[in-house]
This record gives C-alpha cells, structure tokens and sequence, in this order.
C-alpha cells in the first residue's frame, strides 16, 4: 500500500503550483516536476483501487488540544486534511477540541473522540502523546494516528506505542536544508539560528539548515556564515528579542527561528531593520512581510496519505505501521516550502522544485543530526555558536 501512494505522489508533484493535483505518470523529469501546496492538497478519488466496501459510512475523529482549529496552525491543517479525505472518498469527518490546557484535556479530547465511534482518532503534538501514552491501552480497540510525536509519559523517560497506534514524525531537517539553500541562492550570506532548546527535532532543524546553506554556497561560489544560539526557554521575552534584533543590527540577514515563541521575537526584532524570518513547522507568511519563507511540514498532506492507506488496509494498521513510527520527507511530499506566497527574489519556485526533485531522486543527500555536539562539515559555512 505504501509503494501505491509513493508512485502516487510522485505523478502528483507534476500537477502544477496551483492546482489540487491529479495523480497522472508516475515519473517525470526535472524540467516537468512542480510541486502541490499544502493548503491546496486533496487526495484525489483515483489514486488507486477503489475503497473496500466494508469502509462505507465510516467516521474519522481528530482530536486537538486547546489550542483549537482556528489557530492556522498544525491543529488547522490536520483539520484541513482530514475534511479533504472525507469529502473525497464519502467519510464522515468530526473533531474534538480539548477544553483545557495540559495533559488532561488532551486526555479527555482522546476519550471522546475515541468513543464517538470512529475508525481512527487522528491526533497530534506533545500533550496529546503524553496522554495518550494510557489512553491507548484504554481505548485498545480504537485506531490512532499519531503526528510529531510518540506516546510517552509526562517525563518522557518511558515510551510505548500499541498495536493500534501508528506514528508519524518528519524529517525536520529537509524542511530546513530547502530553507537553507533557496535562502544563500537568493542572495543572503549573513544568516542566524536560533531555536528554543537542543532537543533532537529542533537540531535536525539548524543542521539541516547548515547544510542546504552549505551546498548553495558551494555552487554559488559564496562564504557564508551562521550564527547558532538555543535560547533555553518556550517562552518569548524582551531578552530574545533584543539578541536577534542586535544580529540584524549586526547585518544578519535572515534568521531561521524554530517555536512559535522564537518566531514571535524573531519577528518582533526585525521592526525598523530589514532583516527577514524564516519560520518552522508551519507557514508563517500571515506573520507579516518580514516572514520570507517557512520550513514546513505537511500536516494536510501527510494525514491523507496516511488515512488513505489506513481505509485500504481494511481500516487496521498493517503489520508495518501497528506500534510502529515511520518517519516523512520530500519522498513522501510531507515537507517543504510554501508556494503560494512566494516571496524570494532571485531563487524562482522552477529553482525550488528542482532542488526538491534532487533531493527526491537521492541526487543530493541530507544527512540527519540530532546532537549538536554533532554538526555537518560545512566548509563554505563558517558556523558561530553563540551558546
């Protein structure tokens, strides 16, 4: 089922910067290859066998913390998605929005949906997974799909996936060398980092970052350099703010910032500068003008295929994705830039979606670092932790 929607996807990234996507061949060459939006993806009817009759009238629940569905975040593209699939292919789509913060109304947002008989209980983000680390054993005859996390106990010391439970995490650090790169091509060689702490997903973002850096420089012939720093805290302060504003002070150009509370100051610190922000995890242009581009992941995207291959397996976890995590990328389609505000100038969406296809077909490589004792060679990227 898996190698079913990967051929898919790949004809699908031929449709256009435009448009929904209609799966077509299954190859096509750089020149042809264009890319699909997140916010414009719908999973399309003939993307391969029909679904199995016994699917018919079934419902899929999202279950979200308080943040709701209206932030424009990650909680609103998984919405997003889920109601794509279900107008697609004939499903019912409900979601479940925790009343209040924490651990326990993430708890109680699951049990609902879990009971609302769906199934399977879409979910997402560090709440949910801490919650549902007990409430999977509760509900073990309810399907989940767990995004950007594993179910884990409020300590993280101990990790446990059921047989019902399948994860999704992303490669962060392909969302990043994308940024990293059309950001050096377009002609900025004075960059930043900076990311709330040194836990493995926001690393994977700066070495990422690092290395798309390091490949444009390479081909443009350019020195570039990165100033790194992890602020130590998940709040946004006058503190962070005033150290980003001093590197545009400084001539930094554009800054990398991973957490909505480190975009908040990155975004803030630009005012009166002509520094540029580059966002994470989702698109971020509606921040403001300052915002030049987003590593993102595809949530909308990403649950449709997942939900696709869940209904034709009969609607159970198959035996490679039951209490297993698999991790998405640019073969997947499941990262990426957004397109449809473009706001390079020099490095056109023809460059990106070439870039993409580079990647894609393995032509360029993007190593994954989740230590930053660990950081990628980059001999055309002088790399200044500020730590």
């Amino acid at each position: 089922m898996k190698k079913i929607i990967s051929l898919a996807l790949a004809a699908a990234m031929a449709a256009g910067l435009a448009g929904c996507g209609r799966f077509r061949t299954a190859t096509r060459s750089a020149e042809e290859f264009a890319l699909v939006d997140d916010t414009q993806y719908t999973m399309s009817t003939d993307v391969g066998p029909a679904m199995p009759e016994q699917t018919k009238g079934a419902a899929v629940a999202l279950a979200v913390n308080s943040d709701g569905l209206e932030d424009g975040g990650r909680n609103a593209a998984l919405w997003q998605g889920v109601q794509n699939f279900c107008t697609a292919f004939g499903f019912t789509a409900q979601n479940f929005v925790a009343t209040q913060a924490g651990t326990d109304g993430a708890r109680d947002a699951l049990l609902q949906a879990a009971d609302s008989g769906a199934k399977v209980v879409v979910c997402a983000g560090e709440e949910v997974a801490n919650a549902l680390y007990t409430v999977q054993d509760e509900r073990s005859g309810v399907n989940f799909l767990l995004l950007d996390e594993e179910p884990h106990t409020d300590d993280y010391v101990s990790y446990k996936t059921g047989a019902n439970v399948h994860c999704v995490l992303f490669q962060e650090e392909q969302a990043a060398f994308l940024a990293g790169y059309a950001t050096v091509m377009d002609g900025n060689l004075d960059l930043g980092f900076v990311g709330t702490d040194e836990m493995p997903g926001v690393v994977r973002y700066c070495t990422g970052f690092l290395q798309g850096a390091e490949l444009a420089a390479e081909e443009s012939g350019e020195q570039v350099s990165v100033k790194v720093w992890y602020s130590g805290s998940l709040e946004a302060s006058d503190e962070i703010t005033a150290r980003i504003a001093g590197w545009y002070a400084e001539g930094t150009q554009a800054v990398l910032a991973v957490d909505g509370a480190m975009i908040q100051c990155a975004v803030e610190a630009t005012q009166d500068t002509a520094g540029r922000v580059i966002g994470a995890d989702w698109d971020r242009t509606s921040l403001g003008t300052q915002v030049l581009t987003s590593a993102v992941k595809r949530y909308s995207t990403t649950v449709q295929q997942q939900l696709y291959g869940f209904f034709q397996d009969g609607m159970v976890w198959n035996k490679d994705s039951a209490g297993a995590s698999e991790r998405v990328g640019v073969t997947n389609q499941a990262v990426g830039l957004p397109t449809l505000e473009w706001r390079f100038t020099n490095f056109t969406t023809e460059d990106y979606a070439a870039l993409y296809e580079r990647i894609r077909t393995s032509d360029v490589k993007v190593e994954r670092y989740s230590d930053s004792d660990n950081l990628p060679e980059t001999p055309n990227v002088t790399v200044s932790i500020q730590n």
